[in-house]
Parts: structure tokens; sequence; C-alpha cells
């Protein structure tokens, strides 16, 4: 029935327009006055009295600002007997603000060649929408009252073992509190940590035993010699000698304040070098060499020890 009056249309305008006038088009829709939300149909169509390549408007999300497309048919074509051509579209759209809403003319694009384009404007509409309607007189109230449900049997026993398995998750947590966590705290002695100079005291008697440069692992006996040195001077004098070259441990000592360690300095720099001309240069020491190290560096454990390990010693010996 659409398709008839749109038909009826163009039929009108091609009689109204003239044959010059070969391409007509027009917009309407089928509601002038709406209440916000509701939905109208926007009918745009062309007639053409010979087919041309004619390209429709693409209106996908809206009109305008205040007209917000909701669908997009498809676009509908009519032959007449003379050839003629009548293309149509439905487009419904809804209002969501009150007042008069216009919709703007809308173009159709005429390709005429490939630089020219001729350009159809269809009629602008007037719509008008008004707001919902309330009557004041009435009080404020929902739309429906709450409904009474009731609860069946079946949910009360639900909600009772829900309860009853609480209870008894509470009391298997109390009885494991009271089993595994309240105990007596039984008290542990840790061994006391030994002092420096005793681990390297220990490290050195190892390393005397082991008679590795009279085996003429010299590297090994020099690097273990050197190791137990740097691990003393971390313990006892808090330098991080294990991560320092030979120049920077001598630095160290020198600026020591320890007449003992300023004693030792110069049998410790001649093991150092020494040492770094076996390890890097596989220079091979003399016994006498080897010896004269482990002494320089027993004799400095022994001199450098805390001094309260002397006095205690030297007491008791009173």
């Amino acid at each position: 029935m659409k398709h008839l009056i749109s038909l009826f249309l163009f039929i009108i305008s091609l009689f109204l327009f003239g044959q010059e006038n070969e391409v007509h088009v027009n917009a309407r829709i089928n509601k002038t006055e709406i209440t916000v939300g509701d939905e109208v149909v926007l009918n745009i169509s062309i007639a053409t009295k010979n087919t041309r390549n004619i390209r429709f408007p693409i209106l996908s999300d809206t009109i305008t600002n205040d007209l917000e497309i909701i669908t997009v048919g498809k676009i509908d074509t009519i032959k007449a007997t003379d050839k003629s051509l009548f293309l149509s579209q439905n487009i419904s759209f809804s209002a969501y603000d009150s007042g008069y809403k216009i919709i703007p003319p809308i173009a159709f694009d005429e390709i005429i060649s490939s630089d020219s384009i001729l350009r159809h404007y269809t009629n602008s509409l007037t719509l008008y929408v008004n707001i919902l309607p309330v009557d004041t007189t009435q009080a404020i109230k929902d739309v429906k009252p709450p409904l009474d449900v009731k609860i069946s049997w079946t949910e009360y026993l639900n909600t009772i073992l829900i309860i009853l398995g609480v209870i008894l998750f509470l009391i298997f947590l109390w009885y494991a509190y009271k089993i595994f966590v309240k105990k007596e705290k039984i008290k542990i002695f840790t061994k006391p940590k030994e002092p420096p100079y005793i681990i390297a005291i220990r490290d050195l008697e190892k390393l005397r035993n082991s008679k590795l440069w009279q085996n003429n692992l010299y590297k090994e006996y020099y690097s273990q010699l050197t190791d137990i040195f740097r691990v003393y001077l971390v313990g006892t004098f808090n330098i991080n000698a294990p991560e320092m070259t030979t120049e920077d441990i001598i630095d160290s000592l020198d600026k020591h304040n320890d007449n003992n360690i300023k004693e030792s300095t110069f049998e410790i720099t001649l093991l150092l070098k020494l040492s770094d001309k076996v390890k890097f240069a596989k220079e091979i020491p003399l016994p006498d060499e080897c010896d004269k190290s482990f002494k320089s560096v027993y004799e400095f454990v022994l001199k450098t020890k805390p001094q309260e390990l002397n006095n205690s010693k030297e007491n008791g010996n009173n």
C-alpha cells in the first residue's frame, strides 16, 4: 500500500513539473506530532524520468542532534511503464526532548559525469514533540506495589543448613587453634656465632694441612689463603674486601688507626701482590715465600683479633 501511494505521488510530481524537470525528490513523515520517545517513520524518495546514477544519502546514527535514528530500511525501487524510476527508503527515528524539531533538507547526489555531481534537496519537515502528561494532583508512587513472595520450606531448610555449617566450621577452627597453635612455646637456643678470628684460624689450619703448595697447587693455595684473609677483614673491620682489588684493600688498611694493622701492612701488601702474580700471571713462588705468606696472614689475625679477648686471656693467666 505504501509503494502504491509513493508511486501515485511520483506520477503527480511528473505531471506538475513537466518534462524538463526530470528529477524530483521528496521527504515526508507519518506523524507531525508525537510524545517523547515515540517512533516516527521518515520516507525519502527520488523520482527520475530516465534512469540516472543516483547516490542515496547515508544516514546511520542521527538525523540531527535531537533526532536519533532507530532503524534504516532498504532502498525500494519501482519502475513505471514509461521507464521512469522511483526509489524510496524508510528511516525510523525518535526524539527524547520536547519542542519543535526541524528535519532539514536531505541531499541526493546525481552523478552527471566523473567530475560533475548535481545535488537535489528534499523539502524540510517540522515535528512537534510533547512531554509525557503528569497528573500533579496525584501523589508520587511506584509503578507497581511490592510483591509478597512466600518462602517455601526448602528455602528455610537451606538457611538452617548454612547456619549449622558456619557453626560447625567455627567449632573446628577453635579446636584447631587449641591443638595446633595454642601450645607452650619451646625456647630454641641457637649456637652463638663464632668470632671471625676463630673461623680464620680454623680455616688456616685446614689450609696448612691440605699441603696445596707442597703439591704444586700454587694457584689454589693462594686463592684460599687470600679468601680467608678477605673474609676476616669483613667480619672484623667491616671492610668489604671480597669486592675490592688488591690496591683498594691496601688503601683501606693504610687508613685504619689500629697500630697492629699498620705494623702488618707491609707483609700483607707483599702477600696480596704475590697472590695476584700467582693467580693471574702464573708465577711459581718459592717454598719460603709460600710459608712466609701463610705466616703473614696468621700473625695478622692474632695481632688484630678483638682486644677484649686478649685482655681476658691475660687476666686469666694472672
